[in-house]
């Protein structure tokens, strides 16, 4: 996991050394509050696909990717920055929770 993140910090701060842009300092310094939390979330995200992975295998994975796009799409874009929610946002939603429905009642009878 070190080695994965080592690589992730060595490619982004070769993609922030090359696609400089003027105002990035004062942009970073706006926003000071947002990339500690979404750097937290990052964080949080990757030891949970850790743990579940190293201890669970990949269909757990898959479980944990669908409700971190519910929470993140729905929670934060919906309830938090008051973003839109259209037709199709909805019927990705109710595809996505019955995808959860389905994989756990999967899991329950033996299925892998």
């Amino acid at each position: 996991m070190f080695a994965a993140v080592t690589v992730c910090t060595v490619l982004f701060g070769i993609a922030v050394a090359v696609a400089r842009a003027p105002g990035d300092l004062g942009f970073v310094a706006a926003n000071a509050r947002f990339i500690l939390i979404s750097g937290v979330g990052f964080f949080v995200t990757f030891i949970g696909f850790y743990l579940l992975y190293s201890n669970y295998g990949a269909t757990q994975y898959v479980l944990y990717a669908i409700i971190s796009i519910l929470t993140t799409s729905i929670g934060v874009g919906v309830f938090i920055y008051r973003e839109s929610f259209n037709a199709y946002q909805i019927a990705a939603t109710v595809l996505a929770i019955a995808a959860i429905a389905l994989f756990t009642y999967g899991q329950g009878k033996g299925g892998s």
